[in-house]
């Protein structure tokens, strides 16, 4: 989902989650797991040293420096506590260019689906050791003592994603949320109804070259207020300032902050 809303901000999409991994993993690589705590439902903090890394489970993960410092310790808590607090984070990485994050350290790995309504699983040499919630599909199955297998992945190319339908969800396909996606697509000077699999050479290599687009974190500023984040400058916004920061961690913290969901 990607309009803002008062009462549910929007989900972080693939491009997103990738931009992440790489900026968590030159933030975070190398430090020391202190801390995990649930601190509120589907909300959970890891610290490392000095950095702290919120994760709202289905939404959103990056460095934060808004902590509540309520805690809720349920056996999963006290799982992953047991066997990562005090180990070395190796690195951060995207799982198969999907909404999937791989935390590794030197034995064990979290992973978290942030699709749908998410998920938390700690591995141990690809083995499910523990997972916030069990669950099976025709293809893969979360299940402690069974081996981890990521859902099948997006496509590769745009020429993969390409069919029948608008072009727009042949870019949503790719991993790119929907602001992205229309904007690309504005850019290329192409109609976002085209059926993608329409589309001649030209209008192709368009969009390809806008796929490339210089990735900047930014927060979206109206009123005062943040009413959205991302890596490019979203032309549905208008008149609206867009504020360069100096992570997507930034930008994205803000936006959460002041859009908090209320109960």
């Amino acid at each position: 989902m990607e309009e803002t809303s008062r009462t549910a901000p929007r989900e972080m999409v693939g491009i997103e989650y990738a931009y992440i991994a790489e900026e968590l993993s030159k933030m975070i690589a190398g430090k020391h797991l202190q801390k995990f705590q649930k601190i509120a439902e589907s909300v959970y903090r890891l610290r490392f040293e000095r950095f702290d890394v919120v994760c709202e489970v289905g939404r959103r993960i990056h460095i934060t420096k808004y902590i509540e410092e309520t805690e809720e310790a349920d056996n999963f808590v006290q799982k992953l506590r047991k066997d990562v607090v005090g180990k070395r984070l190796i690195d951060v990485k995207q799982v198969n260019n999907d909404r999937i994050l791989m935390f590794l350290f030197d034995d064990f790995s979290i992973v978290f689906e942030m699709f749908k309504n998410g998920n938390i699983i700690l591995l141990k040499n690809n083995i499910i050791q523990a997972a916030l919630r069990e669950e099976k599909w025709s293809t893969r199955e979360i299940k402690r003592g069974s081996a981890y297998l990521p859902p099948p992945p997006p496509p590769k190319t745009l020429e993969e994603a390409l069919c029948e339908k608008p072009i727009i969800t042949s870019l949503i396909k790719l991993s790119f949320g929907k602001n992205y996606a229309s904007e690309i697509i504005r850019r290329a000077g192409i109609d976002e109804k085209t059926p993608g699999a329409s589309l001649d050479e030209e209008a192709i290599k368009k969009i390809k070259r806008e796929m490339e687009f210089e990735r900047e974190p930014l927060v979206f500023i109206i009123d005062g207020k943040a009413v959205d984040f991302g890596l490019t400058r979203f032309s549905c916004y208008g008149e609206g300032q867009a504020e360069k920061t100096e992570t997507l961690s930034e930008a994205a913290d803000r936006y959460y902050w002041e859009n908090k969901k209320t109960e």
